[in-house]
């Protein structure tokens, strides 16, 4: 018997756990009128299972529809762009008859002089664009993108639209800020459209979700439904991955009847799994790992617990957070991690072993920070670090490789080091190296001394020559990182400004937002004192 609950992304057409929103009828009803409308909003909050949803309705009236994933052309030429986009269009909406586009120009006269007339059928169509951002990443041939021209082509056709016999109505899906798919915004047809606003499920729209669960024997009681509420906030593809996992828990076991531990239970073990985490985590971690310096300066402080509103942090820092996927606003505008999950799986602790009192941070003295790390694999990621810690206010930075000659080995001078720091922060991939970044760990453990720690993400391209080979090295590397796991909350990066943007957020979490203010137009000389020091081997 084939499974009642899907989670291997948009749901098919019809699906029988497709739950209308409120978003549904609000968007069937624009396009109804003729009108544009852009759906912007995080990934897998089911943007395009609704394109999908809207494009069966409107066939139902009458309608032509088109769908395109602008996604599958990001890395075409401007011409082989336009073809395959011809391909698509042709195969919707003029069948046996397939367009040679090359440019906007040709893409305006096949919508209004084959398509719109097509066969005598009904002049009303509709464009149900989906992954949007994917037209800016498309390039000409001199390597500069046309998004601009295309989307102002879209614009006046609308524009113009008492010109032509016929309704042309467009529908644009994407996880970005308008702002960046259009350079010139007086030609986009973003401003000239409704946003709808695509929120997660309320309560009674996932009950309507969570009834479908005695489709599969699965009987529970009210604390049950509540339990699946509480720990997805309503969220889609957590909702439908939490059923399917209680789905198969009942599979082959008759009707059985489920209590809100078991909800708990297979959240823990399914979901938040530290070992193997769920996709949609997997992704999280990949997506929080490119915020820039001030979004990820705001989530560390979501992830403490506070709750700033929107006009505190301004709507350009809410918005890139909110798209990443991770926080929602509440009706009085203040801003929050998105679902309980998300709070579960990102909440930093701090244990005493790890951010002992007798370290605490002052305001005005100089904080000294320790960088450790393998030294040929990391150079790109420390120097991304020091950049960053570079700008911060109240900071000031020096360098093993400005010390100059002394009498001391690498290995003691740096071990000195590691004990006149307040912070040790340590950065580790593929390598063990000469053992000289463990004794600093160990030192710092001993001083007890708050450490940061870091893991390049195994998920990322490196070169053979930064794996360890060395069957002993190799296993000291495992065994170090078994031991970072289990005594810290490791941070996982994907490059070095990924990583100068999660040092920075969690030093400014650690500290406190009074002494770690960045400053982007701070010129390093006027920076006054954090000590930064960092091995050469």
């Amino acid at each position: 018997m084939s499974a009642i609950f899907y989670r291997g992304g948009a749901l098919p057409a019809n699906h029988r756990t497709y739950i209308a929103r409120e978003a549904d009828e609000e968007a069937l009803e624009t396009l109804l009128d003729g009108e544009y409308l852009h759906l912007i909003a995080p990934r897998q909050i089911g943007k395009t299972s609704l394109l999908r949803s809207l494009s069966v309705q409107l066939q139902e009236l009458g309608w032509r529809c088109a769908y395109v994933d602008f996604s599958l052309l990001t890395d075409l030429s401007k011409t082989d762009w336009y073809a395959e986009l011809g391909r698509a269009l042709g195969k919707a909406l003029t069948p046996g008859s397939v367009p040679e586009l090359t440019n906007q120009i040709d893409l305006r006269n096949y919508l209004l002089e084959q398509a719109l007339y097509w066969r005598g059928k009904q002049p009303r169509l509709a464009l149900l664009f989906d992954e949007v951002e994917g037209v800016a990443k498309a390039k000409d041939n001199a390597g500069l993108p046309f998004s601009d021209t295309f989307f102002m082509m879209l614009r006046n056709l609308y524009i113009q639209r008492d010109d032509y016999d016929g309704t042309i109505s467009l529908a644009f899906a994407g996880a970005t800020d308008p702002s960046e798919l259009v350079q010139d915004m007086s030609v986009s047809p973003f401003n000239i459209g409704a946003e709808i606003m695509l929120n997660d499920f309320t309560e009674s729209e996932m009950r309507q979700l969570t009834q479908l669960l005695g489709l599969a024997g699965i009987t529970g009681d009210e604390a049950f439904h509540q339990a699946i509420y509480s720990w997805t906030d309503g969220h889609p593809y957590l909702a439908q991955s939490l059923c399917l996992a209680l789905e198969k828990q009942a599979h082959n076991r008759g009707p059985v009847a489920l209590t809100a531990w078991d909800v708990d239970a297979v959240v823990e073990q399914n979901i938040l799994n530290r070992v193997n985490p769920s996709a949609n985590l997997k992704h999280m971690i990949r997506t929080l790992g490119h915020l820039s310096p001030r979004a990820a300066a705001l989530w560390a402080r979501l992830q403490s617990g506070q709750s700033p509103r929107v006009e505190e942090v301004g709507d350009e820092l809410f918005r890139e957070l909110y798209l990443s996927g991770a926080v929602k606003m509440l009706p009085d505008e203040h801003i929050v991690i998105r679902n309980r999950i998300y709070a579960k799986a990102f909440e930093k602790k701090a244990s005493p072993a790890v951010i002992p009192e007798e370290h605490p941070s002052m305001p005005g003295r100089q904080v000294r920070i320790f960088i450790s790390s393998t030294w040929q694999d990391l150079q790109s990621e420390r120097e991304a670090v020091e950049r960053s810690l570079n700008r911060m206010q109240d900071t000031s930075f020096t360098s093993m490789q400005y010390f100059g000659s002394r009498h001391d080995t690498p290995e003691q001078f740096s071990l000195m080091e590691v004990e006149r720091c307040n912070i040790y922060v340590g950065i580790f991939a593929h390598r063990y190296g000469s053992g000289i970044t463990e004794k600093e760990y160990r030192r710092a453990r001993e001083r007890n001394i708050p450490c940061l720690i870091y893991f390049k993400d195994d998920t990322v391209p490196v070169p053979p020559l930064y794996f360890e080979r060395d069957p002993a090295a190799i296993a000291s590397l495992e065994a170090l990182k078994s031991e970072l796991q289990a005594q810290h909350v490791v941070s996982l990066f994907v490059g070095p400004d990924n990583l100068a943007s999660q040092v920075l957020a969690d030093l400014h979490n650690r500290l406190g937002t009074q002494d770690m203010q960045a400053s982007d137009d701070m010129q390093s000389s006027e920076v006054p004192g954090v000590t930064v020091t960092e091995p050469l081997y």
